[in-house]
């Protein structure tokens, strides 16, 4: 699911001007983050294909329970 996150001007061209060609700004943006702050790849997708996908029924369903309780 994507989603559209906000930066300024001078951000984007930073992106712009050090994002290698043929990468998306997800995959270049998780890059450096893996880099800068040493996370190790086996982090990411731990439950991949563990979970099924997020409805918003379940959404729904899990603020109901929270105001209710």
């Amino acid at each position: 699911m994507a989603t559209t996150i906000q930066v300024q001007d001078d951000t984007k061209q930073l992106l712009d001007i050090h994002k290698p060609s043929g990468k998306t700004y997800d995959e270049f943006i998780k890059e450096i983050v893996r880099e800068k702050f040493k996370v190790p790849k086996s982090m990411y997708g731990a439950y991949k294909g563990k979970l099924g996908q997020w409805t918003k029924k379940d959404r729904m369903e899990d603020r109901d329970e929270k105001l209710y309780r």
